[in-house]
């Protein structure tokens, strides 16, 4: 007789519940307020864990507990991604003032260049404008000395 695959999974799935199972139950039993309940759990001989009224209480209550402790995790995580992706905005924004910034700084840069020059220009035309007149005064006085 083969089984189908989903009758596989089916039987994976139980297996691992089992073993789930079996294995939470170990780490139950070795916890301390569970040292008198280790009698009240016991495993039949087909594999099947049979519990107690007071053990399975007691499990209800730590599974409700790891519930409760996994629901409070996740709303700590969903907070923090939250906080991160707004941090991540921020940073984004920071960048685009920074690149704002620094675009302006260099158009000030460029205009202060530019002004630069123009200013070497000017002081360039008045020296040789001051040179020419200095030329031309230094000539009318030798002619006026030579006749």
């Amino acid at each position: 007789m083969t089984k189908s695959p989903k009758q596989k999974h089916r039987l994976g799935k139980a297996s691992t519940l089992l073993a789930l199972t079996l294995l939470f139950a170990n780490c139950v039993l070795n916890l301390p307020a569970y040292a008198n309940a280790e009698s009240e759990i016991t495993q039949t001989g087909s594999g099947d864990i049979v519990l107690s009224r007071q053990a399975a209480q007691d499990f209800l209550r730590e599974w409700r507990e790891l519930r409760a402790e996994n629901t409070v995790l996740r709303e700590s995580l969903e907070a923090e991604r939250a906080a991160t992706q707004e941090l991540i905005n921020a940073v984004g924004e920071l960048r685009e003032q920074v690149q704002k910034e620094r675009a302006a700084s260099q158009e000030t840069i460029a205009a202060f260049k530019d002004a630069a020059a123009e200013a070497n220009k000017a002081a360039k035309r008045a020296r040789a404008e001051t040179t020419v007149t200095s030329i031309i005064g230094g000539v009318g006085i030798i002619l006026a000395l030579v006749l």
